[in-house]
């Protein structure tokens, strides 16, 4: 028995054959390390993400939203929307030109505000109505879990520095002269 099936294994085409399957199943049963790539960030590293709104305008002739670096001119006026939140106080900053800040949300000047309580739908109460610089300007719309102010709001450039445990998220407009 054991001469025949050596007399099978010495033909070269039957000895091929065997070894390819051999790899194969070799292939198929041991499998390489799987290395993860992606590690997971650090708690430090994860910055939560701002709630998101909508910039209307409303010009002489019209309302539109508008789109972010969207043109704009002195005299118009601007109105705000936001995804609001149970417990998320909101601010909107603008940041001129020059790198100066300035209140837009809310419109008294106060402490933020929790839009889930005064708005509906979202839509925060009042317009800004823009002055006669020109220039790209930055709205940051600015939400926390916890009571804060413009006070404790710095500006970069470019940029602005806010409170910790708050998220941020910028919309662009581009002030032109009429």
């Amino acid at each position: 028995f054991w001469a025949q099936v050596r007399s099978v294994f010495a033909q070269p085409a039957v000895f091929g054959t065997s070894m390819a399957m051999a790899a194969i199943v070799m292939m198929l049963v041991v499998q390489p390390p799987v290395v993860n790539l992606i590690e997971e960030p650090t708690p430090d590293t994860i910055r939560p993400k701002g709630s998101s709104f909508t910039v209307f305008k409303n010009s002489k002739d019209s309302v539109e939203i508008l789109a972010n670096g969207g043109k704009v001119q002195a005299g118009d006026k601007l109105r705000f929307k936001v995804d609001p939140r149970e417990g998320i106080d909101v601010m909107v900053v603008g940041q001129e030109a020059n790198g100066k800040l300035y209140m837009a949300f809310p419109l008294d000047g106060s402490e933020a505000s929790r839009p889930s309580l005064a708005s509906e739908q979202g839509i925060l109460p009042g317009t800004i109505e823009l002055d006669q610089s020109i220039g790209r300007e930055k709205l940051y719309l600015i939400s926390c879990e916890h009571p804060f102010g413009l006070s404790n709001i710095e500006a970069n450039i470019d940029d602005i520095v806010v409170p910790k445990r708050c998220a941020t998220s910028s919309f662009e407009i581009n002030k032109v002269s009429p």
